[in-house]
Order: C-alpha cells, then structure tokens, then sequence
C-alpha cells in the first residue's frame, strides 16, 4: 500500500565499513543449448512405462470454440503490497531422488534427435489429471452464466488490436519437423519461454514456430505429468548447464530455458507474468471453462493477433529492471505539478460511473495514479497495462475502448479501459479504466477536459521537458564516480535510476550489469540464506548491493574504485533520494 501523504521512512545510516566485503567473480554463460548426439535414441523410451495407456486414434478436431463470457465483475480489494517475490521461497523439487530422476530425464530428451511418431501422439492428447495436481491455480466462481455482450467486446477488441491470423485454423496430426531444434541459430538463443496446455498443446514459443516444437512441448507435459505422478511438484531442474524453470497453472503449463544468469525462482516470476499477460486477454475463468470442455483446444485461436504482447513483455524482461524489482519506474516532477495534474483528473471524472482507475503515463513511467477508494493496483497489472500501450502505435492516432483482465486485481472478469494520447506535442497516454462498459462517450468526453484545463495550466509542457531531462546519466546527477544505479523505496513499489554512464551504452555490457543486478537481488532475497549487503569486483566494475526494510539499492562503479569511495557517493545518492523523494516517488495515490 502506499506511503501516506507526508511518510517516508528514514534512509539507513551509512554503509559499514567492513573489511571482509570481498569481491566475487561473475558467473559465466552456460553451455549451447539443446545439443544432440547421433545415437538416434527415443528420448521419451526410458519413462514410457509410467504414461497411462492413451488412445492414439483420440479424435484430434479442432473445433471452433465460442469462449463463454467473463464473470460479473467484482472489485475485490488488491493491496499494493510490491512484490512478486513470494513465488522466490521454494523454487526445486522436494524430493532429492525425483530431482535426480527428472534431470536425468531432461538430460537424454534434449539429447536425442529422433522422434517416435506413435510415443508424440500418446502425449499429445489428452489424459486425466491426477488426483495429486498441486492447487496453483486460484479458486474460480463457478457461476455460468454467459454474458454475449463481454464476449462481443473481447473479439472486437482483439480485432482492432491486431488482425487475426488464418494460419492457426487447425493443427495437423502428423509429427512436426524437428529440424529447427538442430538449428545453430535456435539453439544459441540465451533465453526460451514456452507456454503449453496440460494435453501438450503448444500454444506460445519464444523463438521458433510452435507446430516445429510440438515434439519438445510433448516432453515438457511428459515430465510434469510424471513428477505429479509421483506425488510430487516440478519447479526446477539444472540439466546440460541450463537452467529450467516449471510453472503449473491450472490448465497451463509454462516452461523456462536459460542459459543467463537467472535463478530459478526468479524465472518463476517472469513465467508468472507471462500467466498474467495471458490472463489480461482471457480471464482465468474463461481460460478454465475452455479446457474444461475440451482439453485438447487450441488456444492459439483464442490469441491470434496477441503474440505480439507476450513477445513484447518476454523481450522487456530481460533487460528493464522494473520485473527484477517488482515496482514501477516514475517520470520525475515537481510536486505541485503533480498534484496539479491528480487536482485535474479527479475534477473531470467526477461524473463517471465507477471509474476505479485513472493512470497517466509517459516514457513508461508513471505520471499520476488516482484511485477509487479501497482498491488499489498492483506493480504487475501496471507493468501489463503499460506493455500493452508500449505495443500499440494505434494509441497515438485514437480513442481506444477495450476490455482488459487485470490479474491481480481480479483474475475472473474484465474492466474496460480508456487509452488515449494526451496530444501530439505532449506523448503522455491516459488510462481510465472502470466497470462499466457502456460509458465510452462519457469516459471520452472527461479525458477532453482534462486536456482542455492541462492546457490552459501549462502542464503539458513540464510533462515533456521531464522526459527529455530523466535521460540524464549519474555524472548529470553529480555522481562522476557512479556509471549506474538502481534505488527503490519498498514501501511504494517504485524505484529511479539515470540512464547508464558510457561504459553500458554497449547492449552486450548493459546486459552484463543486469545480469549481475540479477544474481544480486537473489542472494539479497534468497529464502534459504538472504544477505542485506553485497560487494563484488572483477576487471570491469565493483557493484553494490544493499537491501534494507526502506530500500532497496544496486549500484555500479567502474574496476578502479575503492570501497572507501563507494561508501561515500552511496550515502551521497541515498541523501540525494531523499531530499528528491516528493519529484522522485508518488507517496500517496488520490482517490476519486
């Protein structure tokens, strides 16, 4: 929840001097992905004997599938409490012997090159769950009531976003070709995120056609199902240097392949996301009636024209620190601008029907956020709906009216939002999302106002310096030792930064600082052994990090500087927060 108007806690004292910090060597690539050996061996052949029989003449049809409607809408109270990092506390597999058997698995299946025709069929229809599936998936209402407006609004919506695409009519029974997971290309890829149905359907592939890695995604259900067999739960597994992650929710599976510098628990949040940005198009109830009544369909029909918003978030999630931290990055202004343009909004909303949300956004940052009393939303709906105005030029152009999921918020119905661009010489986008779906003329008609008095206040204007200013870098700040910094206030769920010094203006070392960002966060918030202070050397940058209940602080210097003058330009950053703290943080959300 946000910080009452005025709070803010104390910054820690100074950074102690210790002199056992010693430095620590970064962690290095792993090996190439998905090697291959000449043995011709089936890579399913050595746990075939625990599948349940299944009948490979199972009618395959893809028929079309009306999803039902969303359910009532419900505005159940979600605090904005920051953090994602709960799924961080158990992140591999219970059971020494089943890690052991699973990776061994893992290891002879990515190892193999010839497929067995009849072995992929078996796994690619459907089968009984079993009674020992772990509840990941929340409780659903179990109201059917259908609703054929929701629907209306959700396939135009999806229209006007992108057209569909006719190639996803059916899914041919035959085996796929394996020929792009022999491809030198495919398999140097850093990262792979996979999305399939508890049947094996494919439904999303990072890199590559999904019909070519339907053998693969066989695999992955194989192996879920097998360990759930057992009793037990897939989180992780390491298998050929390669770090894999599993993710079970309800009717979906969600599988994670990297060969960086991601832990497992933190892969388990960016498949978290992924979940969601599904979710933000389906619902989790319309999601679940649709496997229920046919857990063989194709869900690639109910995204056509979507991929692009899982592509664009994934993509995100590599480099903006915004996942790693769980919070939302916020365009600097002064605060009486800012109350200005919150005084602004709430004026000219006043008449709308339960509007629960107004959000003004810029630069992907956060400008204003009002509310409607007790509700509040999440950092990961915010990051959702701003991937979503980030993939959208149409925006720019026009009044946009869409249905959307905000998981988070309320997994089993849709909202209705407003986007628009605020004008062509100010590029700040306004979100106004309610529970009514019939007021698009009303909605339209206040987001023409508040135009109208921005404009005549000049408050526009500081919006787009802001944005042209928040490209400075820590030397600008008046931190020449720095070359970068990342700070976030935890009560809040937001953080600031420059952008880098010119040493990370190269994307292969910008991605090498955040990778070192990544594997600092995760001892810093390890379930197992957390640290509160790390500082680390090697010949091309000592980096800091510093985790304490107000803050949360990463920090790089270049290889030549001394612990004594990292201390001193911290506690020079850590004084420059807090004296910025009002332009820098929104430490209160109005509400309506």
């Amino acid at each position: 929840m946000a910080t009452p108007s005025g709070a803010w806690p104390a910054l820690a004292s100074p950074i102690p001097t210790s002199t056992d910090m010693e430095p620590t060597e970064a962690i290095g690539v792993g090996e190439r992905l998905f090697a291959t050996t000449p043995s011709g061996r089936n890579y399913l052949s050595d746990f075939m004997h625990s599948q349940e029989p299944i009948d490979p003449d199972h009618d395959e049809d893809e028929a079309d599938l009306t999803a039902e409607a969303a359910e009532d809408y419900r505005l159940s109270t979600t605090h904005m409490t920051g953090s994602l990092h709960e799924l961080q506390e158990d992140a591999v597999i219970k059971d020494d012997k089943t890690q052991q058997e699973v990776a061994e698995v893992m290891q002879r299946s990515m190892e193999a090159c010839q497929i067995n025709p009849d072995t992929v069929s078996r796994l690619s229809s459907p089968r009984k769950r079993s009674s020992a599936s772990p509840a990941l998936s929340p409780e659903l209402d179990t109201d059917d009531e259908d609703d054929d407006d929701d629907d209306d609004d959700f396939e135009d919506a999806q229209e006007s976003l992108s057209p569909s695409q006719k190639r996803l009519e059916s899914q041919s029974s035959s085996v796929p070709d394996p020929g792009i997971m022999n491809s030198p290309t495919w398999r140097q890829q850093r990262k792979h995120v996979f999305v399939l149905s508890e049947s094996g359907k494919p439904i999303f592939s990072q890199h590559g056609d999904e019909d070519e890695l339907a053998s693969l995604m066989a695999v992955m259900q194989a192996m879920v199902s097998y360990v759930i067999d057992m009793g037990d739960v897939l989180k992780s597994m390491s298998a050929g240097g390669k770090q894999i992650a599993f993710l079970h929710k309800g009717p979906l599976i969600l599988v994670a392949v990297t060969q960086g510098n991601e832990s497992a628990s933190q892969l388990a949040v960016q498949l978290t996301y992924v979940y969601h940005q599904i979710l933000s198009i389906l619902t989790l109830g319309q999601l679940t009636r649709i496997f229920e009544r046919k857990p063989g369909f194709d869900l690639r029909k109910m995204l056509a024209g979507s991929e692009r918003l899982i592509q664009s978030l994934v993509r995100a999630m590599d480099s903006d620190p915004s996942f790693m931290l769980s919070a939302v990055r916020v365009l600097p202004l002064a605060q009486a601008i800012r109350d200005d343009i919150t005084k602004t909004v709430i004026q000219s909303c006043q008449k709308i029907k339960n509007l629960v949300f107004a959000i003004m956004i810029a630069d992907n940052k956060l400008v204003a956020l009002i509310r409607m009393k007790k509700y509040y939303i999440h950092p990961a709906d915010l990051h959702l709906l701003l991937n979503l105005v980030n993939t959208t030029e149409s925006f720019k152009h026009s009044e946009a009216w869409l249905p959307i999921c905000l998981p988070k918020f309320d997994p089993s119905g849709f909202v209705h939002a407003h986007i628009s661009y605020l004008s062509d010489d100010c590029q700040a986008c306004l979100l106004m999302i309610t529970a009514e779906r019939d007021i698009f003329f009303e909605v339209s008609e206040a987001k023409g106002k508040i135009v109208e008095v921005m404009t005549k206040n000049n408050t526009l204007l500081p919006i787009s310096e802001s944005m042209t200013k928040s490209k400075e870098t820590p030397a600008d700040l008046d931190f020449p030792e720095l070359r970068h910094f990342l700070y976030k206030s935890r009560s809040a769920a937001q953080f600031t930064s420059p952008i880098a010094a010119t040493a990370y203006q190269d994307e292969k070392d910008a991605d090498r600082l955040h990778g070192i960002y990544l594997e600092m966060q995760h001892q810093l918030h390890s379930p197992h052994r957390p640290l509160k202070l790390i500082y680390r050397g090697d010949s091309q940058e000592n980096v800091l990090g510093w985790v304490t209940q107000t803050f949360e602080l990463y920090a790089a210097f270049s290889p030549d500087a001394t612990k004594a003058t990292a201390i001193k330009t911290i506690n020079a950053v850590l004084k420059w927060c807090k004296k910025e703290e009002t332009s820098l943080f929104i430490l209160n959300a109005p509400t309506f």
